[in-house]
């Protein structure tokens, strides 16, 4: 939004020229100039005001959300939780550009080829959602021994030792020393100790199933991003190296006939506008590239190190 907004204060300065050439010529009497081409400019002008309001309704929202993550710990530090609250919250400070933020390449080769799913699947192993479940898989396993032990016999051994006074004659008495052992038999297994077993491997294939279905969305989720990354820089150059100088072109030629009285207003305006649009557009292409980027470089948040010697 903020972006935006600078593109259309920009552009705001050229339209109130714009608007003071038809201005000139009907008070001067000179020309063509007709009173609905100022009405026209006019017009145009108010929509920019408005177009702007509704930017920045849209960039103070967006930095309110963002203080969520960067407001104090009102229970941090021994603070007061009136700092917490948002009157005393300034705004930060954002980036006068947009980030240049690099493509980590694991799963992608040097011609740009996604590898095979398989390949992906394998780089992806180490993404903490994944290894989250396989913790929880280790755990369902020692539950199915938990429960499998059952079946064998518990064997236990004691041993004590007793200490005895000498009798009220005087005369000595052995001491005591015992050795025990004893064990449980597990009877009837089949009907009390298998569901017991089996409700423990379910739960280790669901959550093997867990995983799976979590790995194949991130395939699916990483080849998705890239192909719309690879269509974003197909639109990203065509903005750049072609229809932006076009419609620069467009807007001053039809302005250049305007003022030599061999064009109508209301085409300058459009080639203005146009233009103005066909900028915010190449914005929102590299902004939404950027945020693709960010998104395929998650998938490989552990693998930074062997992104960057691959793409060096």
């Amino acid at each position: 939004a903020r972006e935006s907004i600078r593109l259309i204060e920009g552009d705001r300065a050229l339209f109130e020229q714009l608007a003071d050439v038809p201005e000139s010529s009907y008070a001067s009497a000179v020309g063509r100039t007709r009173q609905q081409d100022l009405v026209r400019a006019q017009l145009e002008l108010t929509r920019l005001e408005d177009r702007l309001s509704v930017l920045y309704e849209q960039l103070e929202t967006a930095l309110l959300k963002l203080g969520e993550w960067l407001r104090p710990d009102p229970d941090s530090g021994g603070r007061g939780g009136d700092e917490w609250m948002p009157a005393r919250y300034s705004a930060p400070s954002l980036a006068d550009q947009l980030p240049d933020i690099a493509l980590e390449r694991p799963g992608i080769d040097r011609a740009g080829a996604v590898d095979a799913p398989a390949a992906i699947a394998a780089l992806l192993g180490d993404h903490p959602a994944l290894r989250s479940l396989d913790t929880r898989i280790d755990a369902s396993r020692v539950d199915v021994e938990l429960a499998r032990q059952k079946y064998k016999p518990e064997w236990k051994v004691n041993a004590s030792y007793g200490y005895r006074e000498d009798s009220p004659t005087g005369q000595d008495r052995p001491d005591f020393f015992s050795v025990g052992l004893a064990f449980d038999l597990p009877l009837f297994t089949s009907t009390r100790q298998d569901p017991q077993v089996q409700s423990a491997i379910a739960d280790t294939e669901a959550v093997r199933t867990e995983k799976m279905l979590a790995l194949r969305n991130m395939v699916a989720s990483f080849e998705s991003q890239y192909a719309r990354l690879q269509r974003l820089e197909q639109r990203r150059q065509l903005y750049r190296t072609r229809l932006l100088p076009q419609m620069e072109q467009q807007a001053e030629a039809s302005l250049s006939a305007y003022t030599r009285d061999a064009g109508d207003f209301a085409e300058v305006v459009r080639a203005r506008i146009a233009e103005l649009n066909a900028r915010i557009e190449a914005l929102d292409i590299d902004i939404a590239r950027l945020q693709t980027i960010t998104q395929l470089n998650y998938f490989f948040a552990t693998s930074g190190a062997g992104a960057a010697g691959e793409s060096s």
